[in-house]
């Protein structure tokens, strides 16, 4: 008998100690998740408060303190109302507690006596026979004030953006402008250098009429006829060029069907004297008589400036045996215009920048830079088509490419 109840004590004593034990288990288990609760409560970059059914503010996380400018003691225990703008009471009761919606923006009032904008995201949460409301309140004051920096940033930036914009359009008015004058006074060299033989033919005439005159030498009828049918010819010669220089310069406001072919003949036959008179020997083999539709005019000022291009180079080198040549192609869906010389080539470092505007090689023959730069912008932008440069062994070449069907 002594030896039983000695042995049910000591089962007792095991339970009591194994009871102990567990106890003593949960009690750190409920501590440690109770810290790891009220670690992530208050490491909350969001404002955190708890309240019951009657309002009344149970908890708060050290975010919405700081939010608010009050202490634990002050917020505990207050009816939640005490800590929202008056003016937001109507929609604080519509959307929130008539569970009309879980987000809600809210001006709530901070101990200084100020507010601020915060969104309130609402969540519920059981506990025991009752449940509490746990608001989850973001600040929006900085986010606004982000908001308004940055309209008022892309308000700036939109002006300043304008304001550049407007700017480059007078640079590009600006260019133009020049490019036009360096077309006229490329015009008037080559208008006075048509005009100087058949000027001076007219001299000529004239001067053999009045030398044979004051020599009281009587003039034949006929041959003062075919004097004065020479003078009327030399005359129209000069009319024609006008017009053709004219035309050769009017603007196109249209684009017209012609070919590649057609446009270089007709400038050719405006600069032809004037390379010949320089001593270059011009080659052409012209094999794209398919129709285009461009802008026939701007094409020809486009060749214009790369044949002048290849003159001025020519003289600038004192090229001997100096020569241009002018081949055409047809490819499938554009036409081809190639335009080379034996100037030497264009210097490696400066080959991509020559469609730079006021880009110029020329100082000595007092190059604008404008006349690759306005050709690049014709070509590209207003017919569609390619313009570029490159080298070969004994000079430059211009490929300029135009597409056949352009409708």
């Amino acid at each position: 008998m002594t030896t039983l109840l000695l042995f049910i004590i000591f089962l007792l004593f095991i339970v009591i100690i194994v009871l102990y034990s567990n106890n003593k288990k949960t009690t750190q288990v409920l501590k440690e998740k109770e810290y790891n609760c009220d670690f992530f409560f208050n490491s909350s970059l969001e404002g955190i408060i708890v309240w019951d059914k009657h309002k009344t503010i149970v908890s708060a996380n050290k975010t919405f303190l700081k939010l608010t400018g009050y202490n634990s003691d002050e917020i505990y225990g207050k009816n939640v109302f005490d800590f929202v703008d008056p003016k937001d009471y109507d929609n604080f009761q519509s959307k929130i507690f008539e569970h009309k919606s879980n987000e809600h923006e809210l001006y709530f009032i901070r101990k200084d006596g100020t507010d601020f904008l915060a969104k309130v995201s609402k969540n519920i949460y059981p506990q025991n026979d009752t449940t509490s409301d746990i608001w989850f309140i973001t600040d929006l004051s900085t986010i606004k004030q982000k908001e308004i920096e940055l309209e008022k940033l892309n308000r700036e930036l939109e002006k300043k953006i304008n304001e550049a914009v407007q700017e480059n359009r007078e640079k590009d008015r600006s260019i133009i402008e020049k490019s036009r004058l360096a077309q006229l006074g490329e015009m008037i060299s080559m208008i006075a250098h048509q005009w100087r033989q058949p000027l001076t033919a007219i001299s000529a005439t004239c001067n053999n009429i009045i030398l044979q005159t004051m020599m009281d030498k009587k003039l034949q009828e006929e041959e003062v006829r075919k004097e004065l049918e020479l003078v009327t010819g030399y005359t129209k010669y000069l009319s024609d060029t006008i017009d053709d220089f004219r035309n050769f310069f009017k603007k196109n406001k249209f684009k017209e069907k012609t070919t590649i072919d057609k446009i270089i003949n007709d400038t050719l036959y405006i600069i032809s004297s004037t390379i010949e008179n320089h001593n270059i020997t011009l080659t052409t083999s012209l094999n794209a008589s398919v129709e285009i539709e461009t802008y026939t005019g701007e094409i020809k000022q486009v060749i214009l400036s790369i044949i002048k291009n290849a003159q001025d180079a020519l003289r600038l080198n004192n090229i001997k045996n100096a020569e241009i040549r002018i081949d055409t192609y047809t490819h499938t869906d554009y036409v081809e215009l190639i335009i080379s010389d034996n100037a030497k080539g264009i210097p490696i470092n400066i080959l991509d920048r020559i469609f730079e505007p006021y880009f110029s090689t020329k100082k000595e023959l007092d190059g604008t830079g404008l006349g690759l730069y306005m050709s690049k912008i014709i070509v590209e932008k207003n017919c569609d088509g390619k313009l570029f440069a490159t080298n070969k062994n004994d000079g430059a070449v211009f490929f300029l490419q135009l597409p056949i069907n352009n409708n």
